[in-house]
């Protein structure tokens, strides 16, 4: 009966030790995530080098444009893949950095852009009609 007892007991701590360390795994992910950015230079710091970041950020795309919001600076577009960002052929709405970008840009057109990682997401910081 002794030995039941044991193995149930050190069953139970064992299970115990496991969901601890599953804590702490899980607690030190969410601070180095929360750190990398910082430590790796992804935060802009204002000082000489955002323009590299900019760019280091920045992913080519090709697609279609399905709708243009000028005043509102956004466009849609069915995109290609874009393999960088490991993103399917999909449609999405984006943002325009720049309402400007926008001239000449019309619906069914097909366009070259650029997309940049701002904050928690991609702005279009270029489009140009795609060369036929």
């Amino acid at each position: 009966m002794g030995y039941r007892h044991c193995a149930a007991y050190r069953s139970h701590t064992r299970l115990k030790e496991t969901e601890m360390s599953s804590k702490i795994l899980i607690v030190s992910f969410v601070l180095a995530s929360a750190f990398a950015p910082a430590c790796f230079g992804a935060q802009d710091s204002g000082h000489d080098g955002g323009d590299q970041q900019i760019a280091a950020n920045t992913f080519p795309g090709h697609g279609t444009v399905n709708s243009v919001d000028a005043a509102g600076a956004k466009v849609n577009l069915s995109h290609d893949a874009i393999k960088a960002l490991r993103w399917p052929k999909m449609t999405m709405d984006f943002t325009v950095r720049d309402p400007a970008l926008l001239k000449g840009i019309k619906p069914g057109m097909e366009v070259d852009f650029e997309l940049t990682k701002m904050g928690g997401g991609y702005q279009i910081t270029k489009i140009t009609p795609a060369p036929r």
